[in-house]
C-alpha cells in the first residue's frame, strides 16, 4: 500500500476526518478577517511593485485596478464553500487550503487582465498580493484553527444522548466530535408528558451540554415544546436515527401529504458530472506531469536495466472501479526472483534494490502509474488500490470495505496524505474510515488540495 506522499502525522498529529463547518457569526467573522488580510496583502504588493510607501499612490494602484483581483478572491472562497466548511485537518492544512484556492484564481486572473488590460496594469502586483495573500490568510485561518483545537481541548462541550438503551449506546458510540468532547447517556422510553421533557432539558443544562440526541421521534405535540424550551436554554436539538446510517448514498427529506419520506440519493462523487470533472482534472494533470517527467522515466529506466536487467516495469493485478480488476504499473524496484506484492513492504525490506530504494524514497516508482490514468483504470486522486487477494479478505471481514471501490483508485489520495507510506494489514480499518471521508464528501476543491498538499509535503516533509 505504498503512496506517493507521506502521512500527515509525521508532521504532527494524526486529525481526525471531521471538516470544520462555520455558521452564523463564526462564517461572518472568518469572512471580515478574510476581506482584511486580502486588503493588506494587496496594498503591501503595490507598495512593494511601485517602490512608495504613499498612502495616496497606493490607494490610487488598489483603485485603478488591485480591488478587481481582491473581490474576485473573495468571491472565489465563497463559491468553493470556504465560508461554509473547511477539510483542513490540521493547522498547516489552512495555508495548503488557501495557496490552493488562489493559484486557481490567479490564473483566470492572469487571463483576464491580458485580455482587460484597462482592469489592472501590473501582473506584478496580482501575483506578490497572491503570495502575500497565502501568508496572511492562510497565516490568519492557521491562527484560528489552532486556537479552536485549543478551545476543543480546554474547554470541552459535553453532549447528552436519551432514548432506548441499546439504541443510546449505538449512537454514543459513533457520533463524530471535537476532541475533549464528552457523552453523558440516559435511558428513557419516551416523552409522556411535556413534565418529561423539562425534566430532561433540565438534566442537560445542568451538565452544561449544548447538544441533545434523542433516539426516537417524539409526539408532535411534545416535540414542539421541547424545541421550544431547548431554544431558550441554548441547547440544540438532534434526532438521531440509529437505524439509518449514510453510506454508499446521500439522504435527502422529502414530504409527501403530512409525512415526512427519506430519499437515498446517489453520492456526489457518482454522478455523470463528477466523472466528468474528475476526468478532466485526471488529463489536465496527468498529461503535463507524464510530458515533464519524460527525462526520469528514461533515467530510472537506464539505472533498473543497469543494476539488474529487465524487466523495468512491474505489473500487477489490482482491484479498481466497482470491484474491476486492472494491471497498475510500477518502476520495479525489487529484485526480479522476489514476486512483489506477496508480503507487505517494510522498512529495510531485502527484496528492495539499491535503485529501488532511491525510487521509493522519491515515489519515482509511482510515476507508471499516470499510464493508468491515462487509460482511465485510475485517477490521480482516490483510494489506493489494493490486489484482489486482500480485498477480498477484508470484504469478508471489515464492513463497508467495498465502498472504497464506489470511485477510481488513485496515486494520491486522503488516506495517502493522513497515514504512513509503509502500512500492515491492521490498518486497514482507519484507511477505510479515511477512504469513505473523501468518498462521502468528495469535491473538486478537495481533489485540489489534496494534490497541493501532496506536493508540499513531497517537496518538504519526506523523511531520509
Amino acid at each position: 500500500m505504498s503512496t506517493i506522499a507521506d502521512a500527515g502525522r509525521r508532521a504532527g498529529a494524526a486529525p481526525s476526518t471531521r471538516a470544520r463547518r462555520y455558521a452564523g457569526v463564526a462564517a461572518w467573522r472568518l469572512f471580515g478577517l478574510d476581506v482584511a488580510m486580502f486588503l493588506g496583502a494587496a496594498f503591501a504588493a503595490n507598495a512593494l511593485e511601485f517602490h512608495t510607501l504613499s498612502g495616496m499612490r497606493i490607494w490610487h494602484a488598489f483603485v485603478q485596478g488591485s480591488w478587481v483581483f481582491v473581490a474576485l478572491w473573495v468571491l472565489l472562497f465563497w463559491l468553493v464553500g470556504l465560508y461554509r466548511v473547511s477539510f483542513a485537518m490540521t493547522v498547516r492544512d489552512e495555508v495548503y487550503v488557501v495557496a490552493t484556492a488562489l493559484v486557481l484564481g490567479v490564473v483566470p486572473q492572469l487571463f483576464l487582465f491580458t485580455v482587460m488590460p484597462s482592469l489592472n496594469s501590473s501582473r506584478v502586483a496580482l501575483l506578490l498580493a497572491a503570495a502575500f495573500a497565502i501568508v496572511s490568510v492562510g497565516g490568519a485561518r492557521a491562527l484560528i484553527h489552532a486556537w479552536a483545537d485549543e478551545g476543543a481541548a480546554t474547554r470541552p462541550r459535553p453532549v447528552l444522548v436519551a432514548g432506548a438503551e441499546s439504541l443510546v449506546k449505538t449512537i454514543a458510540s459513533s457520533l463524530d466530535l471535537p476532541r475533549g468532547s464528552s457523552i453523558h447517556e440516559v435511558v428513557l422510553d419516551g416523552f409522556a408528558t411535556t413534565a418529561d421533557v423539562e425534566a430532561l432539558l433540565q438534566r442537560c443544562a445542568r451538565l452544561r451540554c449544548q447538544t441533545l440526541y434523542v433516539t426516537f421521534v417524539p409526539p408532535e405535540s411534545v416535540f414542539v415544546r421541547l424545541n421550544e424550551r431547548a431554544l431558550t436554554m441554548g441547547i440544540t436539538v438532534r434526532v438521531g436515527l440509529a437505524a439509518v446510517t449514510s453510506g454508499s448514498f446521500r439522504l435527502a427529506i422529502e414530504s409527501n401529504g403530512p409525512h415526512l419520506m427519506l430519499a437515498p440519493q446517489p453520492l456526489r462523487v457518482r454522478t455523470i458530472p463528477a466523472k466528468l470533472y474528475k476526468r478532466m482534472f485526471d488529463l489536465a494533470l496527468a498529461v503535463p506531469i507524464l510530458l515533464l517527467t519524460a527525462p526520469i522515466f528514461l533515467i530510472a529506466a537506464c539505472a533498473i536495466l543497469c543494476e539488474t536487467g529487465a524487466p523495468v516495469l512491474y505489473r500487477q493485478r489490482r482491484v479498481g472501479l466497482d470491484g474491476t480488476t486492472f494491471e497498475m504499473l510500477k518502476f520495479r524496484s525489487m529484485h526480479s526472483n522476489h514476486r512483489f506484492g506477496e508480503g507487505w513492504a517494510t522498512r529495510g525490506d531485502p527484496r528492495v534494490t539499491r535503485v529501488g530504494a532511491v525510487l521509493r524514497r522519491l515515489s519515482v516508482d509511482e510515476l507508471p502509474q499516470l499510464i493508468n490514468v491515462l487509460r482511465g483504470e485510475m485517477s490521480i486522486v482516490g483510494p489506493r488500490p489494493e490486489v484482489p487477494a486482500y480485498v477480498a479478505k477484508f470484504e469478508r471481514e471489515v464492513p463497508r470495505y467495498a465502498d472504497r471501490h464506489l470511485v477510481k483508485p488513485g496515486i494520491t489520495g486522503w488516506s495517502q496524505i493522513y497515514m504512513d507510506r509503509l502500512l500492515t494489514p491492521d490498518d486497514v480499518v482507519e484507511v477505510l474510515r479515511h477512504d469513505l471521508f473523501y468518498i462521502e464528501n468528495w469535491g473538486l476543491f478537495m481533489d485540489l488540495s489534496i494534490v497541493t498538499k501532496t506536493g508540499f509535503e513531497f517537496l518538504f516533509h519526506r523523511p531520509a
